[in-house]
């Protein structure tokens, strides 16, 4: 641990949360004269013209949420939006970006929705003197300026993707293909048991939802949880080569699209589609541009099913220019993998510097 002196919270902030209810979401508006600040994870969240909701006290505050543990630093006039909000003034001789770090860097237990204020009241937090405090947010506010220029270079490289999609399709009227005349479909089932994935040559990966967002696997799955060295039911196993979704439950509000570039069983809450009629980069462009909520069935539990996407008509440009597409495509592709790599290094890099200023570790 480090030798510097320890402070409660209630000797480095003063509570300035408002005491009437904040802005409901319903009348969050996209323009007005004050930002909003919720809890949620976009900042501004929206836009007000009612002044009667508006931060009036000292600047800057850290904004906490207390049902997300979500924290922001605000130094702006603004309004409260929501409820769950708690504003914190930084007291004399206490640097708002120090303890900004100081409120990101914790490990506050996970109540789900409940309240969490509780846990940062109880609290105590290192208090360097105030010179420390500023070498410490300098370094680190520099750290995370890295990290967010990285991830906003991402951004733009995943727009510039979907850029080259519309330039390059955007102004042809080529004939249409239902969707079961140029794919194949793949439907889960039960997986085998297999064994952990530890990056073994060969085999299937035993995909479930999960497994989408694993590290690496934000465009092509490399990896799972699990691993198969033989194939699972004949319908849920599919070679490299196809765009695999989720069908089942909330999963599918997510939108996920991802690649398969080796063998793979699905479980039963996946499906994935191998085109045999156009080129692959060029449907999993096209898939990113249907909203699969919209396709989904069911009420109590929405679910795709192969007769919601087979009649999709899908425009078939010629071959030429599809495997041009693809060619450009495959380097964007490339170099986005590269970008995510470098930016999950570069925020875990600066998650650990976070951590390590604030125990001495």
């Amino acid at each position: 641990m480090n030798a510097w002196p320890s402070a409660a919270f209630a000797e480095l902030f003063t509570d300035r949360s408002p005491r009437h209810r904040g802005i409901p979401r319903s009348r969050y508006s996209a323009a007005g004269a004050l930002p909003i600040v919720d809890q949620g994870g976009a900042t501004p969240a929206g836009y007000t013209d009612d002044r009667r909701h508006e931060y009036t006290g000292p600047l800057p505050v850290l904004v906490f949420g207390d049902h997300t543990r979500r924290v922001k630093y605000i130094d702006y006039r603004f309004a409260v939006g929501a409820d769950g909000v708690k504003v914190l003034h930084p007291r004399p001789g206490f640097d708002a970006r120090y303890l900004y770090h100081a409120l990101a860097a914790l490990d506050l237990p996970d109540a789900g929705y409940a309240r969490h204020f509780k846990f940062l009241a109880d609290t105590a937090f290192p208090a360097p003197p105030p010179p420390v405090q500023r070498r410490v947010a300098d370094l680190l506010d520099r750290a995370e300026t890295l990290a967010v220029q990285r991830r906003t270079a991402l951004t733009l490289m995943e727009e510039l993707l979907r850029t080259l999609f519309m330039e390059t399709f955007g102004d042809l009227d080529p004939p249409h293909a239902d969707l079961d005349d140029i794919a194949d479909f793949h439907s889960g089932a039960a997986l085998p048991s297999g064994e952990q994935f530890t990056g073994q040559p060969g085999g299937h990966l035993l995909l479930k939802v999960a497994d989408l967002t694993v590290d690496g696997n934000d465009i092509e799955l490399g990896a799972a949880r699990r691993w198969s060295a033989t194939p699972g039911a004949r319908g849920a196993t599919c070679p490299a080569g196809c765009v695999v979704i989720p069908k089942r439950g909330g999963a599918i509000a997510t939108n996920k699209r991802r690649l398969t570039t080796r063998p793979v069983v699905l479980d039963p809450n996946l499906m994935a589609i191998r085109p045999h009629g156009v080129e692959l980069l060029y449907l999993f462009e096209w898939l990113r541009g249907i909203d699969l909520t919209t396709l989904a069935t069911g009420s109590s539990m929405p679910q795709l099913n192969k007769k919601d996407l087979a009649a999709l008509r899908v425009p078939v440009p010629p071959a030429p220019v599809q495997r041009a597409f693809t060619r450009r495509a495959s380097v964007l592709h490339e170099r986005i993998r590269t970008q995510r790599a470098q930016s999950r290094e570069l925020d875990a890099l600066f998650a650990t510097l976070r951590y390590r200023a604030f125990t001495g570790e």
